[in-house]
């Protein structure tokens, strides 16, 4: 995961994860993990790291199809699902029934203006001790958490 996986333990934020980065580290990932570097899972990897807006993943099956015309539905939606089960990918809310994937680092969440659409990476806010604290005696053990801040970029702030 080096390139694209921060060293950084400390709040910070990003924005934008660079593309070529993403795909190198993405692929690093699914080597050490023994899975097959296919065309259609390349063409996947490229259509998202050309886009720097949230996508549907609909959006993504139906461009993949026309431009590269390599793969199934099927295939292009298993391997989104891997990207987000191994932290590639981040599903964002845009509204009560629109949601979307962004690129992310494996370990990060999103900020998400709420005008545009502009999403910020940010890292360092493990929040799951906080959690864990919250649910002492529920029997309840955390294995993992999702952050979505929403908000307004000062592009939109300012307008």
């Amino acid at each position: 995961m080096s390139g694209v996986a921060c060293q950084s333990t400390n709040p910070h934020a990003h924005h934008g994860v660079p593309g070529p980065a993403w795909i190198d580290a993405t692929l690093t990932q699914l080597r050490s993990d023994k899975n097959r570097i296919t065309q259609p899972r390349m063409a996947v990897l490229h259509w998202i790291a050309g886009r720097d807006a949230p996508f549907t993943a609909e959006e993504a099956v139906a461009e993949i199809d026309l431009t590269h015309g390599s793969g199934s539905r099927a295939t292009v939606y298993r391997f989104l699902l891997w990207l987000r089960e191994q932290g590639w990918l981040a599903r964002v809310h845009r509204t009560d029934r629109d949601h979307a994937l962004v690129r992310q680092r494996p370990g990060h969440h999103q900020v998400v203006c709420v005008s545009c659409g502009d999403t910020l990476v940010i890292g360092g806010c493990d929040l799951t001790p906080l959690i864990g604290q919250s649910l002492i005696g529920t029997g309840f053990a955390v294995e993992g958490h999702q952050l979505e801040i929403y908000g307004r970029c000062r592009s939109c702030t300012d307008a």
